[in-house]
């Protein structure tokens, strides 16, 4: 039996239905106020906190193996030290449960955001950090939550780290789907703009090809290995010069200026603290394009035999996603 934690977002569903195909036995950890709709047949639903120890512990009881997904993605809440509550101390309680269980493979699911920016350059899974820390609670707690990964490893507990690209393909509309939420927004109404000009390079990954990763992360990885499952390093200007060239629609030409950004999150992020409505954009965010993401997955494909899926490939197949969410959408469903 397997237990996955975050088997309602956008990554973790689509992790779960690879997992059933596959023939495994699938439990799904929930919190109790999340709708988690319909699951996949013969997927056991333990509703749980993640940081309740006894809970946790009743949901691994019969498990052996475990996918850690679950973590708070929004860009901003009212009470930001839900996002250390979840991100930090829900990895923390998890392993600690798993230990007494006697958990045999423990994947953590990790962020690119976690290994830092790499302004000019290429960086693998061992590049030093850069000492900036751009980013926002989201980017900082799963710093945060890899270095307890790490200290877990070095401990002899057995987790494997997988630090996925920014995700791209058909899927729920979640936070975790920021990509196929912009496309919608692009072929909906076209965008305002790119930030900062949108030079900085991004990694982007299919997300099924993340989860054929985290499958093989589960059979051919060893303890304390650490693996970026990525695809191609792109600008935001390249990324919708080929969405043109799919759509024949026309690219954001526009260039928003960072410091013009920084202001409008400010004013949003007041605006938020005044109504509870979430904010479209804040200045943490801002800054994270202001810098470079781009990585290289050559460990996993030598190890794990990953591989990407060519991004025109991928790119049609969302743009098909997105404009079938855009007709359900204008039919009100």
């Amino acid at each position: 039996m397997i237990l996955v934690t975050g088997g309602s977002g956008y990554l973790g569903q689509a992790l779960v239905r690879g997992l059933v195909s596959a023939g495994r036995r699938v439990r799904l950890l929930v919190r109790r106020d999340l709708h988690v709709g319909e699951s996949p047949s013969g997927v056991d639903v333990r509703l749980a906190s993640l940081t309740d120890p006894s809970e946790v512990a009743r949901a691994l009881r019969g498990c052996h193996q475990v996918f850690h997904l679950a973590a708070v993605v929004q860009r901003w809440l009212p009470r930001q030290e839900e996002f250390s509550r979840i991100n930090v101390d829900g990895l923390k309680t998890l392993i600690e449960a798993s230990r007494r269980e006697g958990i045999e493979r423990f994947i953590y699911t990790s962020s690119f955001l976690a290994l830092g920016p790499t302004d000019g350059a290429v960086h693998d899974e061992d590049t030093p950090r850069n000492s900036l820390k751009p980013g926002n609670a989201y980017a900082d707690t799963k710093r945060q939550a890899e270095g307890l990964a790490r200290q877990a490893a070095a401990d002899g507990f057995p987790i494997v780290t997988l630090y996925p690209g920014i995700l791209y393909g058909p899927g729920p509309r979640t936070e975790g789907n920021l990509v196929g939420q912009v496309l919608i927004r692009h072929l909906q109404e076209g965008l305002p703009g790119l930030v900062g000009g949108g030079e900085r390079r991004w990694c982007l990954a299919y997300v099924d090809d993340v989860v054929r990763g985290h499958l093989r992360a589960l059979e051919a990885a060893a303890v304390g290995d650490r693996f970026i499952l990525g695809g191609e390093n792109l600008s935001l200007r390249q990324l919708f010069a080929r969405v043109a060239q799919i759509t024949g629609t026309l690219a954001p030409g526009r260039t928003i200026p960072a410091w013009m950004a920084r202001l409008v999150g400010r004013l949003q992020v007041l605006r938020a603290r005044l109504t509870g409505q979430p904010p479209e954009i804040t200045p943490d965010e801002v800054e994270i394009y202001t810098h470079d993401w781009a990585y290289s997955s050559a460990r996993a494909e030598r190890v794990l035999g990953y591989s990407a899926t060519p991004l025109e490939q991928g790119l049609l197949t969302t743009i098909e996603w997105a404009r079938a969410e855009i007709r359900d959408m204008e039919r009100g469903f």
